[in-house]
């Protein structure tokens, strides 16, 4: 079944109406968004000043955002059946989303879990999905690495090797070798917009962006992220700050999503505290935080 994407007015129009209106009001970056799951309205309402769009890893919202809010991005997070029939019919049933998101860390064996000529496979039949919708397809979501007994193993088909892909460059050049003619950079200009989760230092923050980049020939997403051994809430602001304007000023990044909006207990890396609507000293920085000179435009898309 192939679905009959809702078409709504894009970002673009949006953004020019902002611009029009007599309403003197900054409009959130069209790059920053957030890991969310079971939010309030009120808690949708504390992000929207600067967060423009949310996911939660699957392929309908949990929670529906007040009008006006951050907008939600679908997901598939694997090639299990289930999930392709879920996203076919939420895709008809939806607005049309800024773009469809595939393959949660297909590297790591907690996660998707899926050699690199599965993820080539998948991903050539989401993007007909998505180009069906007119949509960007961001994905496959890499995990920068992983010990090796939770790493993916299999042929290489670059090589015709059995390796463990104990880090995501050699997995990301075998998925990129087993997709179909045309579709990888070199054969033709609109190759995979590739996606990365990381929860390191600013200095690899900046590597997996600049690898990744390197290897699609555009823009990528950072659709997960934090410095998860801050040694407290103020250091991770400090991190936050630096990582941001990065991400906001970088050309090879299109997209980023802080993990996560909520995190109960944990104020070192949640936005939003225990009780709904309120922002925590972490939230109140991401959302005032300023945008950067290349996050204006139609919004995060190659």
């Amino acid at each position: 079944m192939t679905p009959t994407c809702r078409r709504f007015p894009g970002l673009v129009t949006l953004l020019l109406a902002v611009c029009v209106t007599t309403v003197v009001q900054a409009a959130p970056s069209v790059k920053r968004g957030v890991c969310a799951q079971q939010l309030s309205a009120e808690d949708f309402r504390a992000l929207a000043p600067g967060v423009s769009w949310w996911y939660n890893w699957h392929f309908e919202p949990d929670a529906e955002a007040p009008d006006g809010g951050p907008e939600f991005v679908p997901m598939l997070w694997s090639d299990a059946a289930g999930l392709w029939t879920g996203l076919e019919r939420s895709l008809e049933r939806l607005p049309r989303p800024r773009a469809i998101m595939a393959l949660n860390e297909p590297n790591f064996r907690p996660q998707a879990n899926m050699t690199p000529e599965a993820s080539a496979k998948a991903w050539k039949r989401a993007k007909e999905i998505a180009d069906w919708c007119g949509v960007p397809l961001v994905g496959p979501h890499m995990a920068i690495g992983s010990s090796p007994q939770d790493s993916v193993r299999s042929r290489n088909p670059r090589t015709g090797k059995e390796e463990t892909f104990t880090w995501m460059t050699p997995y990301v050049d075998a998925f990129l070798a087993a997709l179909p003619a045309g579709s990888s950079p070199g054969r033709a200009a609109s190759g995979p917009i590739l996606a990365v989760h990381c929860y390191g230092n600013l200095g690899e923050l900046k590597w997996a962006v600049g690898e990744l980049a390197k290897r699609s020939g555009g823009p990528v997403w950072v659709t997960e992220f934090n410095q998860h051994a801050s040694a407290d809430e103020a250091a991770q602001v400090e991190y936050m700050k630096q990582a941001v304007e990065f991400l906001e000023n970088s050309p090879d990044v299109a997209g980023y999503a802080w993990f996560m909006a909520r995190i109960k207990g944990q104020p070192k890396y949640s936005l939003l505290a225990d009780e709904s609507g309120r922002l925590t000293r972490l939230g109140e920085t991401y959302v005032n935080l300023p945008t950067g000179p290349s996050a204006g435009g139609s919004g995060p898309a190659r």
